[in-house]
């Protein structure tokens, strides 16, 4: 039977197959990851890599009824979603450099909406960015589950979101995607969003994104609408 390991460097004169998932930075992990496929005689170049999580119909019919809150009359709203929560404060945004970055988003298009994600003490900073914008930005419904959570991502035309397992979700659904990142362990290399040429944002130190500002967000969300639409890859192509 072969003997398979996933970065065993230092063992490796005991392995049939040992895998790099960092491969020396380059690559991205989900495409490092699938190479060990090659251990089993298959081809991961067969497969385009994209692999959504299963949405219930319950979940999906919530999404729908979410979304809904965030239309105008007939016309459909471009709908972007903000993800405020990251696991730790080093990867946020201040809520002022929030607002300025929503503010510049929401003048993108005059039926720009926004929905903002948030969990727990982070909804109040969400309320705090309600009362700047309330006609056009609404929050996902507390206690949402993460299927529901990504039922309403799989719905979006845009995610700007910090360095989370969302970044990788929302691209699951081909949905375009702005990520922030410190530049610490140089994990941007590996863990952008995949299947993208740009939409990458890159703070210029280890520790935090305290140096990125909405202008600098703003410019790679114009740029990344722009590639979707020559792309022709998701729901966005179809906006003139």
């Amino acid at each position: 039977k072969p003997r398979i390991a996933v970065g065993k460097d230092r063992f490796r004169k005991y392995y049939d197959f040992n895998f790099d998932l960092r491969n020396n930075n380059t690559g991205h992990v989900i495409t490092n990851s699938l190479k060990l496929l090659e251990a089993f005689g298959l081809s991961y170049e067969k497969s385009d890599c994209f692999a959504p999580p299963f949405i219930s119909g319950e979940a999906n019919q919530k999404a729908v009824e979410i979304l809904n809150e965030l239309k105008i009359g007939k016309e459909k709203p471009l709908v972007v979603g903000y993800n405020i929560s990251a696991g730790s404060p080093e990867r946020m945004l201040s809520n002022d450099v929030a607002a300025e970055l929503l503010e510049k988003v929401l003048s993108y298009e005059d039926n720009t909406r926004i929905i903002l994600f948030a969990i727990g003490a982070d909804r109040e900073k969400a309320e705090t960015l309600l009362k700047h914008f309330p006609d056009r930005v609404n929050i996902i419904p507390d206690g949402l589950d993460l299927i529901e959570a990504s039922a309403v991502i799989k719905n979006l035309d845009v995610f700007i979101t910090p360095d989370t397992s969302l970044v990788h979700i929302a691209r699951s659904f081909n949905i375009p995607v702005v990520a922030l990142y410190r530049r610490y362990l140089n994990n941007y290399k590996i863990w952008y969003p995949f299947d993208q040429l740009c939409g990458t944002v890159l703070s210029k130190n280890d520790n935090d994104i305290s140096d990125l500002t909405a202008e600098m967000i703003y410019g790679e969300f114009v740029k990344l609408l722009d590639y979707f639409k020559k792309e022709g890859k998701c729901q966005i192509s179809q906006r003139s």
